[in-house]
């Protein structure tokens, strides 16, 4: 049987590109960076952190946590390949096209 993860984690920002492993370092102060946790039964979830934050209601009161947009458990096992792309930002292109043209020619084009 073959699964594929169609998740996609798209970061804009390469400034903020970063991989955070611990639980604790999940936090707004790290959005836009990746998490990659492993959980007692030894299988992996990555994530992309937010900047934006859910309540979590306690008996001992109201905390606010992370979002994170997680992928399913994935088995390391499991998992054949991975690819990464990073694309540079689009620049604007200059094209100097030469016409042969010399002399009183030029006058033509005016």
């Amino acid at each position: 049987m073959i699964t594929y993860v169609n998740t996609l984690f798209v970061a804009n920002n390469t400034d903020k590109i970063g991989v955070v492993t611990k639980a604790a370092d999940i936090t707004t102060a790290n959005a836009g960076k990746f998490a990659i946790i492993t959980n007692e039964n030894g299988m992996v979830k990555i994530g992309q952190i937010t900047n934006k934050t859910a309540d979590v209601h306690k008996k001992d009161g109201t905390t606010k946590v992370p979002v994170v947009r997680w992928t399913n458990e994935i088995n390391p096992k499991d998992i054949k390949s991975f690819n990464e792309l990073t694309y540079t930002d689009n620049v604007a292109e200059k094209v100097d096209i030469t016409f042969g043209i010399t002399g009183n020619d030029s006058a033509l084009l005016a």
